[in-house]
């Protein structure tokens, strides 16, 4: 992601201005996909990236849910489920929770990108994550 921007100019936004980021629950057959992190949160985590400047909400979810999974929307439900915000040292983020249930009649073949290690799918009522990304999963998958 951080191609677009020299190393020191993004360092210099990310200290200095909130991020502004997509979480996105995407549910199948009552399961939640869920990636396995590389870097922040280092954990298992839904989809979700940063929202680029003149980018529509949809379009980023677009962009990120086929960057990091490969699957393409297909006329799917968006529920705006709300927005969290996390303070930090480093960063300050604000992300928009978002809940799709897909229509798709079976799982699609997933295509992890390099910020994921693993993926799995996991019963919306056996998610036990902690923290504030708990909360904000557990929001969307009420």
């Amino acid at each position: 992601m951080k191609d677009w921007l020299p190393e020191d100019t993004y360092e210099f936004i990310r200290e200095m201005t909130p991020m502004v980021c997509v979480d996105i629950a995407y549910v199948l057959d009552s399961q939640v996909l869920l990636l396995k992190r590389k870097d922040f949160p280092m954990r298992w985590a839904t989809v979700g990236g940063r929202i680029l400047r003149d980018e529509p909400i949809k379009k980023a979810m677009e962009r990120i849910m086929l960057r990091e999974t490969g699957i393409i929307f297909r006329g799917e439900k968006i529920n705006m489920v709300g927005a969290k915000e996390l303070i930090m040292p480093i960063q300050h983020v604000i992300t928009l929770v978002i809940r799709i249930d897909s229509k798709l009649e079976k799982k699609p073949k997933i295509r992890i990108d390099d910020t994921s290690f693993a993926y799995k799918w996991v019963g919306v009522d056996k998610v036990r994550l902690r923290g504030w990304y708990g909360d904000i999963l557990k929001e969307a998958l009420k």
